[in-house]
């Protein structure tokens, strides 16, 4: 699979939820983007990625 642009491999099956928890991303303003389509959080625990996803994690973060 493709996450933010790199070439990785996670065992399967894999949730959004623990690939957010292996990134060590924080919880509160990170968006995911699965083959560019926006997964809300709610159905983190419950969508399951595949070999083929292109996913995107993004953190929200204040600056100046």
């Amino acid at each position: 699979m493709v996450l933010n642009g790199e070439v990785v491999t996670i065992e399967a099956p894999t949730s959004i939820s623990k690939l957010v928890d292996e990134l060590k991303a924080p919880t509160n303003g990170v968006a995911v983007a699965v083959n560019r389509e926006i997964v809300p959080r709610s159905k983190w625990d419950t969508f399951f990625l595949s070999d083929q996803d292109a996913i995107e994690v993004v953190t929200i973060f204040q600056g100046g």
